[in-house]
């Protein structure tokens, strides 16, 4: 049996397509494919990358320039339209992106920046749940230590009305000149 550290990563399998398609709009298509892996690369009329999808077995990773990474379940690598996305990005998925993609040597810049793009996703963000919303107990416990921490400084007040005054001398200086 074959250990995963020496198992070529399917990433590390990816060989580029000799014909690339043409979308609706004018993109290019340019597509990879290897062991257990497929790369889709959309790239405009410029030359510059709009999305990426990766299929690594069934697990789904789609880069989309101005989006946030989006991972999911594709069964069908020529149909990813039919993928199922998660709500929020799997760390198992990214997980085992970013193994695959880590063990990327190759030279081929589609595939290179798939590769930095996993890797620094998984690394950001990906650690710990984002705290969105507190309860209105937590709230309050946070808005008093505030207080507390702020009692041996500046008030809000204080720096506001420093602020006023510094912009007040600042006018009067001007109408002088």
């Amino acid at each position: 049996m074959v250990s995963p550290a020496t198992a070529a990563s399917p990433i590390s399998t990816l060989v580029r397509q000799e014909l690339e398609d043409v979308d609706d709009h004018g993109n290019r298509l340019i597509r990879h494919v290897g062991q257990g892996a497929y790369l889709t690369s959309r790239v405009d009329a410029k030359g510059r990358l709009l999305r990426q999808e990766l299929l690594l077995g069934q697990d789904f990773v789609v880069w989309q320039h101005g989006t946030r990474i989006r991972t999911g379940i594709c069964l069908d690598p020529d149909q990813p339209q039919n993928a199922n996305y998660d709500l929020s990005p799997s760390r198992t998925r990214m997980e085992k992106a970013r193994l695959a993609a880590q063990a990327y040597t190759g030279k081929d810049k589609y595939v290179r920046h798939l590769t930095r793009v996993v890797v620094l996703s998984a690394g950001l963000g990906m650690a710990g749940a984002e705290v969105v919303t507190v309860s209105e107990d937590e709230a309050r416990a946070a808005r008093e230590r505030e207080r507390a921490a702020g009692a041996g400084g500046p008030s809000r007040g204080l720096l506001l009305a420093l602020g006023a005054a510094v912009v007040v001398a600042l006018l009067l200086w001007l109408l002088r000149r």
